[in-house]
C-alpha cells in the first residue's frame, strides 16, 4: 500500500489526520501494477471536485475501482471461478 501504509497504524506514515488540499486522505489505487486508466480516472475526479471521502472504502480505495474483483470482466474468469 505504499507510503500511506504502516502495518496496523491508521493513516500510516503520514498519520491518521493527514488530508491533501482536496480534503481527502491519501487515495490508494489498487493493482500491481496499477492500471493507468485508474490513475487518470482518480486524478480527474479529484481535480474536478468529483471525489469525496464518501467515494472511498475503509482503506481509502475508490469504490469505483475496488468495488469488484479484478477477475470480473476478465476473459479467463471461467478458470478463476472453478478454483
Amino acid at each position: 500500500m505504499g507510503l500511506s501504509f504502516d502495518g496496523d497504524a491508521p493513516g500510516g506514515f503520514l498519520g491518521e489526520e493527514f488530508r491533501g488540499r482536496s480534503g481527502l486522505p491519501v487515495v490508494n489505487i489498487p493493482g500491481c501494477p496499477t492500471h493507468p486508466d485508474w490513475v487518470t480516472e482518480v486524478l480527474s475526479q479529484i481535480s474536478t471536485g468529483g471525489m469525496t471521502v464518501d467515494h472511498l472504502d475503509a482503506v481509502s480505495r475508490p469504490h469505483s475501482i475496488s468495488g469488484n474483483l479484478v477477475h470480473h470482466g476478465c476473459s479467463r474468469n471461467e478458470f478463476y471461478e472453478y478454483k
